[in-house]
């Protein structure tokens, strides 16, 4: 992605995968400036635009645990009478709750 598309970059309504390989070019370029044979200082765009994807990369990760979370349990209520399968899935629930 060249240098205007990074800065004009728009973070809403893109993909976890866009969303990180924009934040890949960001710091490969933050990192290139940093260069010994480079030396260049680094934009302060750069840093906030970094900030800006990577929280909307957590938001979609959150938005996607949750739903996997609320299938679980809706999975996890119609099986409440076999007692091997609820415990599966209480682990996976308790699993999901602990990453977030």
């Amino acid at each position: 992605m060249n240098i205007d598309a990074l800065k004009n970059f728009k973070v809403k309504n893109n993909d976890s995968e866009t969303l990180i390989s924009v934040v890949a070019d960001l710091k490969l370029f933050a990192k290139t400036c940093s260069d010994p044979d480079i030396v260049a200082e680094i934009p302060e765009w750069v840093g906030e635009k970094i900030e800006e994807v990577v929280t909307e990369i957590k938001s979609l990760t959150k938005a996607q645990k949750l739903a996997t979370l609320k299938m679980k349990k809706s999975k996890r209520a119609a099986m409440a009478t076999i007692d091997e399968k609820r415990k599966a899935l209480d682990d996976e629930i308790a699993e999901l709750e602990k990453s977030m």
